[in-house]
């Protein structure tokens, strides 16, 4: 602290003071710290469940498409569940796009 117009130092309560909260912001400057990382590794695990939907529903998609081949009375639906789950896989893809996953899994 910057001695006072009067020549003396600063009396002890500001001192102390004033070191009990450059403690406090120190201990609020980590902890903003720690969030944004469990933010960021939180982001990171969304993204990696979307690409995992996504390639289930894909899957789904596929097994959906060679039931209606083999299933001709129930081709129409099944083939409409195969393109609902084409643009859902879709849709989870563009969301691990847009929270940074936007490599292949």
């Amino acid at each position: 602290m910057e001695p006072r117009g009067d020549g003396g130092a600063p009396p002890a309560g500001e001192v102390d003071r004033t070191r009990h909260l450059a403690r406090r912001a120190e201990a609020v400057r980590r902890r903003a710290e720690d969030l944004l990382l469990r933010k960021e590794a939180l982001a990171d695990a969304l993204a990696r469940t979307s690409r995992t939907i996504a390639d289930t529903e894909t899957r789904l998609a596929e097994t959906l498409d060679q039931l209606a081949e083999t299933r001709p009375e129930d081709g129409e639906r099944l083939r409409r569940e195969a393109r609902e789950a084409r643009e859902f896989a879709s849709r989870e893809r563009d969301r691990a796009a847009e929270r940074g996953a936007d490599r292949p899994s």
